[in-house]
């Protein structure tokens, strides 16, 4: 007989399952089974249409209760891990292959949900939307669901944001650090990020309708916030990718933000010298990229990046801009950023710019070529004043700043 098995997630009672058979639709079957003696409705956590539903009903049931996971050899619930009851009523549903069409949400392979999707459901209960009331308990359902299925990043770092706020659950930061730490081991490098998030003080979201602080210093721990970020500069060393630029600047932000008369800031921050020399390197990577590109003859706009588009000088525009701000000096790091380039790589970088705008932009940098390269300045007697203004050395900085910094930067 084709029916579904499915597994049923109370979320009053996360700890127990429900496995057992029906011809209708499992979703369907779930709605009648939350009845008003129910706290919550029953959430679907797994379903499968198989060939013969009564032989792989009681297959499944044989062998969790050999496990000794069934709570009455009456009823239909297990006391067991939602993870080990998928995975034992997927294994056996397979051998006994209902010749259909897969259904929508499931992989090609039977009746599993794509654990993407079933996040996403859950961030929509999350936050609410023009369908679906908001409701943090549903939403809890969902991404625990998400992880059972195989796991999904936003799935990890929306139920750690749940437990560390005690949104649709007890309040409980220490799980909240467990799942980011879990899902980052499992390769979801945006889990090691939020995990820097709350240990440097600042929240994971901030959701319309709730009464959460967007920055928060309730978790703020320093010494954690490295070791996290140490993670996720191993989990990029191990795919060969970098730290994007985003999350390095934000880091360097935050690093200074330590900084103080009285800081204790030289025994955190312990990156942010390696930081700037990535962001350095990164620099030099571009302007070596566009130099190729001219010395091949490739118009300006033909030169693409690691992602496919016309490469950007942002990164180069931001650093002259944030050096200055942070008391670092500006001129070492540019000159190390420019040591290849003379005045017609300049103009030819900036040429997607409009004119003047590109011309202040490489009357800016002109001044850090090496000195052999430099341009007269009647090359630049159009710049606009701001040119100049911008790459103007920083004001002098008091003494304690200078020692913090040079133990941050090395300068």
């Amino acid at each position: 007989m084709t029916e579904y098995i499915y597994v049923l997630l109370n979320p009053a009672h996360m700890q127990h399952v429900k496995i057992g058979r029906t011809a209708r639709s499992p979703e369907e079957r779930a709605r009648e089974l939350s009845t008003t003696g129910v706290p919550m409705p029953f959430v679907v956590a797994y379903e499968a249409l198989v060939s013969d539903g009564p032989s792989a009903e009681a297959l499944i049931h044989e062998r969790l209760s050999g496990e000794g996971h069934r709570l009455n050899p009456s009823r239909e619930f297990f006391d067991v891990p939602l993870k080990r009851a998928i995975a034992v009523v997927d294994e056996v549903c397979r051998s006994f292959p209902a010749i259909t069409e897969p259904s929508p949400g499931s992989d090609d392979e039977g009746g599993l949900p794509l654990p993407g999707e079933v996040a996403l459901l859950g961030w929509e209960y999350m936050v609410g939307s023009e369908s679906v009331l908001q409701d943090y308990v549903m939403a809890r359902g969902c991404f625990e669901r998400a992880i059972a299925l195989g796991g999904d990043g936003a799935a990890y770092m929306n139920l750690a944001d749940l437990h560390l706020w005690g949104l649709g659950t007890r309040k409980n930061p220490g799980e909240a650090i467990r799942l980011l730490k879990e899902g980052g081991e499992k390769g979801w490098l945006e889990c090691y990020w939020a995990l820097w998030l709350m240990f440097s003080g600042r929240a994971l979201h901030t959701y319309s309708g709730a009464d959460i602080p967007e920055n928060s210093q309730d978790t703020a721990h320093p010494q954690n916030a490295d070791v996290a970020f140490g993670w996720l500069l191993d989990a990029y060393k191990q795919i060969g990718g970098e730290i994007p630029a985003d999350q390095l600047i934000e880091y360097l932000e935050w690093s200074r933000s330590l900084i103080g008369p009285d800081s204790q800031a030289q025994f955190y921050g312990r990156y942010s010298k390696q930081m700037l020399a990535s962001w350095v390197l990164r620099c030099q990577r571009i302007l070596e990229r566009l130099k190729q590109g001219r010395a091949e003859g490739i118009g300006r706009a033909a030169v693409l990046g690691d992602d496919g588009r016309t490469i950007s000088l942002k990164p180069l525009m931001v650093l002259n801009e944030m050096l200055p701000k942070w008391g670092i000096p500006v001129e070492p790091h540019l000159r190390e950023v420019l040591g290849t380039c003379d005045a017609e790589d300049l103009q030819y970088a900036f040429s997607s710019l409009p004119d003047e705008r590109a011309k202040a932009w490489i009357y800016t940098f002109s001044r850090y070529l090496p000195f052999s390269q430099i341009p007269t300045r009647d090359a630049f007697a159009s710049a606009p004043p701001e040119a100049v203004s911008s790459a103007a050395p920083a004001a002098k900085k008091p003494g304690w700043l200078k020692r913090v910094t040079t133990g941050l930067f090395g300068n």
